[in-house]
């Protein structure tokens, strides 16, 4: 348990335990020396007469102090639609990697080997959608009939296997310059067909149909140079950048559209030696909790997220 987690948990508790206090207060009198404390009035259902005797605390916070915003959506008073659910499960499975040790070499040495094989192609949107209304961003857990409950850092190394420990990604907003940059020295693609794709995209974007036509361009390429070790190490690792961009965008930083992601995440994949010590665990718990603050907006149609965590 983190330590925010800690001191959100016994404020709580501590909250908790003053409302019964007060409440135990305020519906019992205080005993006379020598005299007893009479029973709370209460009787049978047959009776007609309601119960006085206090009522259970629901489950959650038992006051409105640490939930002073409650679900953002609510504070328009409209009914919503079932949110639209984005999910890249068929995305990723359309990307066939290619079964030969260099491949498997650089995505174990990039330590997201195993992410390769999560994914749903098929998720149950009532609950994805039941789990995003009882999401709240106060407390940063979903608040069900028999508690709370929320996702760790433990439910993503468990499931995912991504490290949870190193440096954390420091990632920001990028120009298009540096986008450019980016998209010719990690992809070894043309500055034509950089600016014609970002053009496209109209943003620091690229389409996961770029990047699936770059893997296996890279991959012929690498075939045409056999012989010429040198010319066969670049374009593989050409085409391993492309396969790791295309992973991380489809499992990890996912958004809401289903056509393509963000460019900045190939700084990340310069040294293949180094990949393995972000921590990319951290990234994706941190994401996945900004997706659910998004979701809880009154004028949100569309959500998203990783549909691994949120399934299983």
């Amino acid at each position: 348990m983190t330590y925010r987690a800690s001191r959100l948990r016994h404020h709580r508790v501590a909250q908790h335990a003053y409302v019964q206090r007060e409440r135990i207060q305020t519906t019992q009198p205080i005993p006379v020396s020598g005299q007893a404390v009479p029973d709370a009035p209460h009787t049978s259902s047959s009776s007609g007469v309601t119960d006085a005797s206090p009522t259970t605390s629901p489950p959650g916070p038992p006051a409105d102090a640490l939930l002073h915003r409650h679900h953002l959506r609510r504070e328009r008073p409209l009914e919503r639609d079932t949110l639209k659910v984005i999910s890249h499960g068929r995305t990723i499975s359309t990307l066939i990697p290619p079964v030969k040790p260099w491949f498997e070499e650089l995505l174990l040495l990039s330590g997201l080997k195993d992410l390769a094989k999560c994914g749903y192609s098929m998720v149950n949107k009532g609950m994805i959608n039941a789990f995003f209304e009882r999401w709240h961003h106060e407390t940063s857990s979903f608040h069900i009939p028999h508690g709370e409950m929320t996702i760790t850092l433990d439910d993503v190394t468990c499931l995912l296997h991504l490290q949870i420990r190193g440096r954390f990604l420091d990632h920001e907003s990028i120009g298009k310059e540096e986008v450019l940059d980016l998209l010719v020295e990690m992809l070894g693609v043309t500055f034509e067909s950089a600016l014609g794709e970002i053009n496209k995209t109209r943003g620091s974007h690229v389409s996961y149909n770029y990047l699936d036509q770059m893997f296996e361009d890279e991959i012929q390429h690498a075939r045409e140079a056999d012989g010429d070790v040198e010319q066969v190490t670049i374009h593989r690792r050409f085409a391993m950048r492309a396969n790791l961009l295309y992973l991380v965008g489809t499992q990890i930083f996912v958004n809401t559209s289903a056509t393509y992601t963000d460019i900045m995440y190939l700084w990340f994949f310069a040294d293949f030696e180094t990949i393995h010590q972000w921590n990319w665990g951290a990234s994706c718990l941190v994401y996945l909790h900004t997706k659910l603050d998004e979701g809880i907006k009154w004028n949100t149609k569309q959500i998203t997220d990783n549909m691994s965590l949120m399934t299983i």
